[in-house]
């Protein structure tokens, strides 16, 4: 606790330089306290993108915000090469806190829910329409049925059938009001009930037809089997992924197994990317299931607000379809805010609103390999390429698939295009995937040993039958 200096005393923000991996400050428990707190400012922003006229007030503490947040995941560190994974779990938790913070600091619009006209003022229903409520119904189906990212509508909003809106637009009355709908905004990754996610791509939710106690009922079963079964998952694949050569101690490790020759060489990279691919989704699964539990069972929040994160992408037969629908689309808004939208910005200005659609997709992916990189920074790794070339990559993918359409007539689809995706977003993440095992992601710890069923429970049982029937 020594080495953390007296941040009372520091008044001016500042930019810290970043310090090497041996000097930072070991995490211990009575440091980890710091690691959270990026996210307190997240809800203070939040609470203020709601309130009319603050955005010069949002604007003159945002360099403390963020100068806080560059402190923290630069200055912090597990040291132990096993910790790899939580490292980067930093990274990203403190990425997203930034991120956040800025997108709430430089937001004028105040970030309304559906069915506000402002935020905290529903919106009146028109007698001419009186059929139609906004707060409940979906928005009328655009001419081509589609929505924005270009996906069919189906008569939803955000995804969701007009039974299943999960969100009503009550303005906020009692004091603790203002701090809870602070932290539904901060945790609306992909603004669900929030008017900034109408064009947000959300799987339909798999119990559309049931309400109160039996809808919250069979909720929580089926987000305690996504949960557990998640985790068993993520524990079988850390297993396995942990059986290549290169994984079996602590430490930066490649998936490439030089001493292969080079067809099995890419074979087994192309596979430990694979099983990565596979423990990344599970792995979100588990967690968006957990906080799912925990919001419904401690905050009484309505189970629509939770529906599933993915949309079967191993099914996806475009780049276009796996990314924009059936990959999850929790980072979506952070990566236009991060790149999409500046670079559109920028060359709109330069080029035109056709140069503009060009840079929201290149600038989006150009920020997701952005995010990859930086998350990285706590391993105390050197920092590497491998993500942004593979998401930038996938750019230069869904600009082929947008010319082969100009040029044939025809989205690329079927078998052809579930092929095309298995080659760009599955044997073109060995670049990212090695990047990440570089800084020792696939030796470390994910699942921690005493809690493996795997580890702690089956494998041992199996040592002892093996050893009785050997008796």
């Amino acid at each position: 606790m020594d080495q953390i200096p007296n941040i009372a005393a520091s008044y001016l923000p500042h930019i810290p330089l970043p310090l090497p991996p041996d000097s930072r400050i070991h995490i211990t428990a009575s440091v980890f306290p710091l690691l959270i707190t990026p996210g307190p400012p997240v809800l203070l922003f939040a609470y203020l993108a709601r309130r009319p006229n603050t955005l010069l007030l949002r604007l003159s503490i945002l360099p403390f915000a963020v100068a806080w947040c560059i402190y923290v995941i630069t200055s912090f560190r597990w040291m132990t090469p096993e910790m790899a994974p939580w490292n980067w779990a930093l990274g990203v938790w403190v990425v997203e806190c930034l991120v956040k913070i800025v997108d709430f600091a430089t937001d004028t619009t105040g970030f309304p829910r559906i069915g506000e006209i402002k935020p905290g003022a529903a919106k009146a229903v028109d007698a001419t329409h009186a059929s139609y409520n906004e707060t409940t119904d979906p928005p009328p189906p655009s001419k081509s049925g589609l929505s924005p990212n270009g996906h069919v509508t189906n008569g939803t909003t955000n995804g969701f059938a007009p039974s299943a809106q999960p969100l009503q637009a009550t303005p906020p009355k009692a004091v603790l009001h203002p701090l809870l709908d602070a932290l539904s905004l901060s945790c609306a990754w992909r603004g669900i009930g929030w008017s900034h996610g109408r064009d947000t791509y959300v799987p339909p939710f798999p119990f559309p037809d049931l309400q109160g106690a039996e809808l919250k009922r069979t909720w929580l079963k089926h987000a305690a089997y996504q949960f557990l079964s998640a985790f068993f998952m993520l524990d079988a694949l850390e297993v396995l992924v942990k059986q290549h050569p290169n994984f079996r101690t602590p430490g930066p490790s490649s998936i490439f197994l030089a001493s292969l020759p080079f067809a099995p060489r890419w074979t087994l990279a192309v596979l430990t990317a694979w099983l990565t691919g596979c423990a990344v989704i599970v792995g979100f699964q588990m967690v968006y299931y957990l906080l799912g539990l925990l919001a419904v069972l401690l905050l009484g929040q309505d189970p629509r607000a939770w529906p599933p994160i993915y949309d079967a992408p191993w099914r996806a037969t475009s780049l276009h379809d796996y990314w924009a629908k059936r990959w999850h689309q929790m980072f979506r808004r952070m990566f236009l805010v991060m790149g999409g939208w500046p670079l559109a910005w920028v060359l709109s200005l330069l080029a035109g609103k056709v140069a503009a659609y060009v840079g929201v997709v290149v600038g989006t992916f150009l920020a997701s390999g952005a995010y990859h990189t930086l998350s990285l920074y706590p391993t105390g790794g050197r920092i590497g390429g491998g993500s942004m070339l593979y998401f930038s990559m996938q750019g230069v993918g869904l600009g082929l698939e947008r010319l082969f359409r100009a040029v044939t007539g025809k989205r690329i689809g079927g078998f052809v295009g579930w092929v095309w995706v298995l080659l760009w977003a599955v044997a073109g993440s060995t670049w990212a995937v090695d990047d990440w095992h570089m800084h020792g992601l696939g030796a470390g710890i994910v699942v921690p040993p005493v809690l493996s069923p795997l580890r702690a429970v089956v494998f041992p049982l199996a040592r002892m039958v093996q050893e009785r029937l050997s008796l």
